[in-house]
């Protein structure tokens, strides 16, 4: 009985965050193209940012990245862009991503390759 309790308490708080929002974790990933003085993929910080401009998480990634990120989402989407930086000066750019609660496959954000700016 304290299972059933549980489980119906967990989909209760489940339901919740994707009709109201609230932490998000996605999967972003993607690549930059390789420079003529490619590192091995080392020394790139991905960074996310929000519609204001400001950054809303950070992580270390090579060229070739897929990883975990958190997002406060609501049901209404928010546009996210994301930026990489790597330890050479180059920088690269997404397009604007649309995450919201309401839609469940955008848990995995493929950005493919991003663009030098």
């Amino acid at each position: 009985m304290k299972y059933a309790v549980a489980a119906i308490a967990g989909l209760a708080v489940l339901s919740g965050c994707a009709t109201f929002g609230g932490d998000m974790v996605v999967r972003v990933s993607g690549r930059v193209p390789t420079g003529q003085s490619d590192d091995g993929g080392l020394g790139c910080e991905l960074s996310m940012l929000g519609e204001s401009g400001n950054v809303v998480s950070s992580k270390p990634v090579g060229r070739v990245f897929s990883v975990p990120m958190m997002v406060v989402a609501g049901p209404e989407p928010k546009g996210y862009h994301f930026i990489v930086q790597c330890r050479d000066g180059q920088r690269f750019e997404s397009d604007v991503v649309q995450i919201s609660s309401q839609r469940s496959y955008a848990r995995h954000l493929d950005l493919g390759e991003l663009q030098a700016r």
